[in-house]
């Protein structure tokens, strides 16, 4: 581009040398032809004066004698006085029409008028050539006042070109100064010219990339048209009726050889989802050691690079970010290649979450056992986090373990998270040096974790598939000691052909589901509990009624179920995510025993490791190996026809699974 640029300026100049080359020519063509005429208008006056001789003479002994030069002033005249004066000798045209009818014998001396040049500042520009300047001047040339006005133009345009040349050739030289690819990018750190980059790049590749898929609306979906029998059929294999539109989200640059291991969407900001990714495969971590200060000034721009802390809306990798572990990345549904915001810490990503009421902070917890805080304001490394389990004293106060799960509890205020140890710490997201309250489940390893709505209650599951509730009790908050917890546990009872007998992937509680203040389960559908797990079975639990799982589902592949989650907006609909990289879509208000999905939607090529419905439920998020899946649903699976619940209810008293 740069290339073609300058070249294209030069052919400019060479086409402005050769006008102006053809300029002056006419000019000189022109005086040419003035001096013919003065001497043809000289030649007639003389003949004049010779037919009137008295006349003649009588001026002649009017005029006074002429003062000529000695002999000694001519031979100490120069040869360069003699080339000057020749020069000098040509009559001006306005003197020339004064002394039409003086004698010709007469000795007319003409003075040289000093030289002046002009000189005009201004900004340069391509103008393009007045319309004026044409070939053919034939016009022009009998008309002197015309001539000498477009004298006055040319000699303008001949010196405003000339200035234009320096000015061109100014320009050429600092356009071949290129910046490297490391200047380059110190520029674009810089505070306020990288915000502004990232947001206009952004809000560009927003307009021009083709994502309607999963923007606002289900906009493919043509009702008026008649489905054949083949379409039925195969749409109740796969399921691939009840998806409307589908995206995948993948950074090679960022994500390439990771997996995604935890999903979360914004309540602020409907299209934002936050996801966070483990160690790559070939990640071998060697910190960089510890180095003297140095002035910024006398670093090279590498080196400056590589200490700047990126912002979190750049793509830029450096140094810090190939020994860095933990990503997490956020997503908008508008950007398919490129994320929102890059998070970064120095362990692998194992939960996150987003801020219920702070749309810029997230939280994410590590398989170091440390709770970090991103702050999109502040760049991509955390702005607060925990300290390792272990302390000076030898005293365990956070984990030492890695966090399985973590939950924002009390609109934001609170925080719950669990490790593989089986300990459960509550934090307070002001203070994250060390937990507010602290209790382990002896004999388990807590590998899922739910919240209630209210954050009453806590359901837990662990390694070897069972099931615990913690419960809130008065006494907690009459205890004398702040680490110390009085929470109520409790394990279900369940046997060996009911419950999980192998580890718990998930588990999900309804929105507005859980237990009371009073430290009892709710009743009926908002009650009910999902777990899933590597055993290749879904179970529904109803603990207000019973301990054990009151409807189970086996994966007819025998794949582990990775995931489980309910519909926010059905009270009856809940999807399931499996290792044979399938996505089940379920409706207990239409079948107890079969899903409405078939054998499952194909997402990836890989299992599914997490799923997540958006705030309004139209949209399911799924994460396949290093690629996030975002598939918009129709309205035979996210609109509520009629009273689903009450008939949902109906089919499970019909099979007396439980009481009303």
């Amino acid at each position: 581009m740069h290339t073609r640029a300058v070249a294209s300026r030069r052919a400019a100049l060479e086409d402005k040398r050769r006008r102006l080359e053809q300029i002056k020519a006419r000019r000189n063509q022109r005086g040419t032809e003035q001096q013919k005429q003065a001497e043809e208008s000289s030649s007639d006056n003389n003949n004049n004066a010779a037919n009137s001789l008295d006349e003649y003479i009588d001026g002649l002994l009017a005029a006074p004698k002429p003062a000529l030069p000695t002999q000694t002033q001519t031979q100490t005249t120069d040869e360069s006085s003699s080339v000057e004066k020749e020069d000098v000798v040509k009559k001006d045209e306005t003197v020339q029409k004064n002394q039409d009818q003086m004698s010709t014998s007469s000795v007319v001396v003409a003075v040289q008028r000093p030289a002046v040049e002009t000189f005009e500042m201004g900004t340069q520009t391509d103008d393009l050539l007045p319309a004026s300047w044409d070939d053919d001047d034939s016009n022009n040339d009998n008309d002197d006042d015309d001539g000498k006005q477009q004298d006055a133009e040319e000699s303008k345009i001949a010196d405003n070109d000339n200035d234009n040349n320096h000015d061109h050739k100014d320009e050429v030289i600092v356009a071949s100064a290129e910046l490297t690819s490391d200047q380059r990018e110190v520029y674009v750190q810089t505070p306020r010219f990288g915000q502004f980059l990232h947001a206009a790049s952004k809000k560009m590749e927003k307009l021009l990339i083709d994502t309607p898929s999963v923007a606002e609306y289900l906009w493919n979906v043509d009702y008026t048209k008649e489905r054949t029998s083949e379409e039925v059929k195969i749409d109740a294999d796969d399921g691939a009726g009840m998806v409307s539109a589908r995206a995948v989200y993948q950074c090679n640059e960022w994500t390439s050889g990771r997996k995604a291991t935890c999903i979360d969407w914004s309540n602020t900001y409907k299209e934002l989802l936050l996801v966070g990714y483990h160690q790559p495969k070939s990640s071998s971590i060697s910190l960089p050691l510890p180095t003297p200060p140095v002035d910024p000034s006398a670093m090279s721009a590498s080196a400056q690079l590589s200490n700047m802390v990126p912002n979190s809306a750049s793509m830029h990798k450096g140094s810090i970010a190939a020994v860095t572990d933990g990503l997490a990345l956020v997503w908008n549904l508008a950007l398919t290649n490129r994320p929102e915001h890059i998070f970064t810490c120095w362990s692998p990503v194992i939960a996150c979450k987003f801020h219920p009421t702070e749309p810029h902070l997230a939280i994410g917890g590590c398989h170091s056992g440390q709770i970090v805080l991103w702050d999109v304001r502040a760049g991509r490394l955390p702005v607060q986090k925990s300290a390792l389990g272990i302390t000076a004293n030898a005293t365990v106060r956070g984990h030492n373990y890695p966090i399985s799960a973590l939950e924002v509890t009390d609109g934001g205020s609170a925080l719950v998270t669990s490790d593989t140890e089986g300990k459960l710490n509550f934090w307070s997201l002001s203070n994250l040096r060390e937990p507010a309250e602290s209790l382990t489940l002896s004999s388990s390893n807590i590998s899922a974790l739910s919240v209630s709505a209210d954050s009453s209650s806590i359901l837990c599951g662990d390694d070897n598939g069972s099931l615990y509730s913690i419960m809130a009790s008065s006494a907690a908050a009459t205890s004398t000691s702040a680490r110390s917890s009085k929470r109520l546990q409790k394990k279900f009872e369940t046997s060996d052909e009911t419950g999980h007998f192998s580890m718990i992937t998930a588990i999900a509680a309804k929105n507005g589901g859980g237990s009371n203040r009073s430290g009892q389960f709710a009743k009926g559908a908002a009650g009910l509990v999902l777990t899933c797990g590597v055993d290749w079975t879904t179970k529904v639990w109803a603990p207000a009624y019973s301990e054990s799982p009151v409807l189970s589902f086996l994966s007819h592949s025998y794949d582990y179920m990775c995931d489980v989650q309910w519909s926010p907006t059905h009270p009856c609909v809940f999807a399931t995510a499996s290792s044979n990289g399938r996505l089940g879509l379920w409706n207990l208000a239409s079948s107890l025993e079969e899903p409405l999905s078939g054998d499952g939607i194909r997402v990836g090529g890989e299992a599914l490791n997490t799923l997540r419905w958006s705030g309004d439920g139209r949209r399911i998020a799924v994460t396949s190996g290093d690629e996030l899946h975002v598939l918009g649903l129709t309205e035979d699976v996210t609109k509520v026809k009629g009273e689903e619940e009450t008939q949902m209810m109906e089919n499970f008293s019909s099979r007396k699974l439980f009481g009303p």
